[in-house]
């Protein structure tokens, strides 16, 4: 058929059949047909062969210590000989056109002790991991939580990458190998969840892409915030790489024939084995303080720590930046009058802080409360040390994260808004403060102190954030709002402090047109905040004369679920809580209409 062939195409108008019978004496044509038949061959070879090859990566991840080291053996022969438990090979090409059999030995006890796994094929051109997990004896280990067999065996994972897919990034796939381990939630602490619900056996099906950074990873019970587990992942190197991130080892180590502990470990593709560090806790914690009482009688302090001077000359309205100190001791400060010495001061014994956490320490209030005005909302105003957790030393990109506080002894309970773009804090008293930070855009704004609940404003200010962006600051409310009935001490502000320690002043606003920029000049109905919002969020609004206001909210089947305003109102801005704990989590509408005046606004609420 070859022959034929080529000779149709070499001798067009020949009898091939005769031409054959002619020349097969001819030694030449017999030399050239075996020539072309040969090129043939080798032609159509080219055209059809196929690469019947697939790669392997072995890991080792049983931690019964019965097979702490084994040999493997293939199709009959040694294959691997003491791999170590969390050993792993490089991938391997082998054979796709053929069955194995494979045996899993402990160390030197022979084929014939070991665990055998027959009739295992693989595809062409796929990559796979063989994980070897589980228990030799199930009935001499602890139950998996689930319910889940947790014998000895090869789990043969398809789908394995050789390669990331940036440079810049790391790629990785999850498999809980942890035979005693619950479902779980892989967290990256403050970054995302990367991997829900998963039990054992089970592996996250598509790679995660992340940069190639440290993260902190949480293991939490699934569904919970109960954490069972915490590991400090260092990924910076391994930038275009991919890894399969195990969990590995016990729990509870007691109840597993003393295998070894629970951790992560990462499998290269080249075989390496890097252990994820367990997370150890921070033994100190970082303190911001802050002068912020405006009596004169300490418009400077001396600060001692255990009996030492900290800090002298510290003014009002004067702080330092984040300072690291231990937390395997108590404190007792001392503040003092600048020079007055360490027994004229105010003492605050038994101060215990916690490892990892950043608090602000905020000297408040006033040394004799009989000499100044009393806190309208009845609060003590003597002077004292507020330690307040919680505390963050970076921003984020783009925003200005800030917490307020309110730090003026003789000022009522307030709300901070934000004009003409939404109420930034409710409703908050003398030493009150917001207890998550608020994240606005890095820009400038006027804010409006009012009194709680009313369109009322105590004081307005300007505050430029534009050139804050990825910076923390607390804001706080600062001074006196009635110097003369307060010793003549500073009058009231805002003022911003920054994480280190840089103390930034809001000017007072005043209006261009005497005032009557106060008065809205239109409706209004600003975006609420939060949002989103759990469960609970602020609505406010502006009128610029007397109407009839409806302020109502809708779900997106146009049904109303709320009426929170329905009434004649005055001019004035005007805020409202809305509590929404009794609705499902999704997207809602608020309407405002006064008069012939309508808007409407979304909002999510994410329980």
């Amino acid at each position: 058929m070859v022959f034929t062939r080529v000779l149709e195409m070499r001798y067009p108008n020949t009898d091939h059949k005769e031409f054959i019978n002619k020349s097969i004496t001819d030694m030449k044509t017999i030399q050239f047909l075996w020539l072309i038949l040969f090129l043939s061959l080798g032609f159509s070879s080219s055209l059809f062969a196929q690469d019947n090859t697939a790669n392997i990566q072995i890991i080792h991840n049983s931690a019964d210590p019965a097979v702490a080291e084994v040999d493997i053996f293939v199709n009959g022969e040694v294959f691997l000989t003491d791999v170590p438990f969390r050993g792993a090979t490089a991938f391997t090409e082998l054979d796709a056109d053929v069955t194995y059999d494979i045996v899993v030995s402990p160390a030197g006890a022979g084929i014939d002790a070991g665990f055998s796994f027959s009739g295992i094929t693989l595809e062409p051109d796929e990559n796979y991991y063989v994980v070897a997990t589980g228990v030799a004896d199930p009935a001499g280990f602890a139950e998996n939580p689930n319910g889940i067999e947790t014998g000895f065996f090869l789990d043969i994972i398809p789908g394995a990458q050789l390669a990331g897919d940036s440079e810049s990034e790391v790629s990785f796939k999850i498999y809980h190998g942890a035979t005693d381990a619950p479902s779980v939630d892989v967290i990256a602490r403050d970054v995302a969840t990367l991997a829900s619900d998963v039990s054992y056996t089970e592996f996250t099906p598509d790679y995660i892409s992340v940069p190639a950074s440290a993260y902190t990873l949480d293991i939490n019970v699934a569904g919970t915030e109960v954490t069972a587990a915490t590991f400090e992942a260092d990924l910076s190197g391994l930038g275009g790489g991919t890894a399969l991130v195990l969990a590995s080892g016990f729990l509870d180590p007691s109840m597993n024939q003393g295998g070894e502990n629970f951790s992560l470990i990462a499998v290269l593709a080249d075989g390496t084995v890097v252990v994820i560090e367990p997370f150890v806790a921070q033994e100190s914690a970082f303190v911001q303080i802050i002068h912020n009482s405006a009596d004169p009688a300490v418009a400077l302090v001396d600060i001692f720590v255990n009996g030492d001077v900290f800090l002298t000359d510290v003014p009002f309205r004067g702080a330092t930046e984040f300072v690291e100190l231990s937390t395997d001791i108590t404190y007792d400060i001392v503040v003092s009058p600048a020079g007055a010495g360490i027994e004229a001061g105010f003492s605050f014994e038994g101060i215990e802080l916690e490892p990892g956490f950043s608090y602000y320490v905020v000297a408040t209030g006033v040394a004799d409360p009989s000499n100044f005005a009393n806190n309208p909302d009845g609060i003590d105003t003597g002077f004292f040390l507020d330690i307040i957790p919680g505390a963050a030393t970076e921003g984020t990109d783009g925003q200005v994260d800030i917490k307020v506080y309110h730090g003026a002894t003789d000022a009522p309970a307030v709300d901070v808004v934000a004009r003409n773009v939404g109420v930034l804090v409710p409703d908050v008293s003398y030493t009150g403060f917001t207890s998550e930070y608020i994240q606005v855009p890095a820009d400038s704004y006027i804010l409006d102190i009012n009194l709680a609940g009313t369109s009322t404003t105590a004081a307005s200010f300007t505050a430029d954030l534009s050139a804050l962006g990825g910076n923390t600051a607390l804001v706080l409310a600062s001074g006196f709002l009635a110097p003369e009935e307060n010793q003549d001490g500073e009058s009231f502000t805002l003022i911003a402090v920054l994480a280190n320690g840089t103390v930034a002043t809001f000017d007072m606003f005043t209006s261009i047109d005497d005032g009557l920029s106060d008065v809205p000049r239109g409706f209004q109905l600003n975006q609420n905040y939060p949002n989103p919002f759990n469960p609970t969020t602020n609505i406010s609004y502006t009128l610029p004369e007397m109407a009839d206001v409806q302020l109502e909210v809708f779900n997106l089947q146009g049904q109303r679920v709320a009426t929170l305003v329905n009434g004649t109102q005055n001019a004035g801005s005007y805020n409202v809580k809305f509590n929404a704990e009794n609705l499902a989590s999704g997207v809602y509408l608020y309407r405002l209409q006064a008069g012939s005046f309508s808007r409407v606004q979304k909002m999510l609420l994410v329980k």
